[in-house]
């Protein structure tokens, strides 16, 4: 009978052949693994080159867009313009309305503040301040006046200027302050 061995024996590599080997298994691992290292640099040098070369048309392309759409913008530009005088021109008219009936309000509330004892000789407006002279029987006729027109929503800062006595029961005053018109005011705090 013939006995076949299928288990063969192992065989050792002389230790001469494994000293050849290692440093050329080292070498052929070196340069598969620089190839790889230069086969991933220039795959990313040519993502990133082919990205940049995108994005350079991308803003060629806006660009040209830009262009095209430049006549547009300066009419639109123009037409703001146009828009914002116009409405300069609206709230100055409206303002001019509103303070057109300031002149009958100061001299209603004028005329409401006067005592039976107190008497105006002259009322002079210079911008938006006052200046008003006038006889009083008495000194608190004077301060009556003053403190109804600081009340006022049409009158501000009124203060009595002077106060002689012309006479033994007349004397003669003079006050001033600003005037104020309440509905020009209320205006812009509405629109803001």
């Amino acid at each position: 009978m013939i006995e076949i061995n299928l288990l063969a024996e192992q065989r050792e590599i002389p230790a001469a052949a494994k000293a050849e080997a290692a440093p050329m298994t080292g070498f052929l691992v070196g340069v598969l693994l620089l190839v790889l290292a230069g086969a991933l640099v220039a795959f990313f040098y040519f993502r990133t080159k082919s990205y940049i070369r995108e994005k350079r048309e991308e803003v060629v392309a806006a660009q040209q867009q830009l262009d095209n759409l430049k006549p547009f913008l300066d009419k639109v530009d123009l037409l703001e313009k146009k828009k914002l005088d116009a409405d300069n021109r609206f709230k100055a008219i409206e303002m001019l309305a509103k303070s057109r009936t300031l002149p009958v309000h100061v001299l209603m509330e004028l005329s409401k503040s006067i005592t039976d004892l107190a008497w105006l000789e002259s009322f002079n407006v210079s911008g938006m301040g006052f200046r008003a002279t006038g006889f009083a029987r008495q000194e608190r006729a004077v301060v009556d006046l003053v403190d109804h027109l600081n009340q006022s929503p049409y009158f501000g800062n009124v203060t009595l200027v002077e106060w002689r006595l012309q006479k033994e029961d007349i004397g003669m005053f003079t006050i001033s302050g600003s005037l104020v018109n309440p509905i020009a005011q209320a205006a812009p705090t509405e629109e803001e």
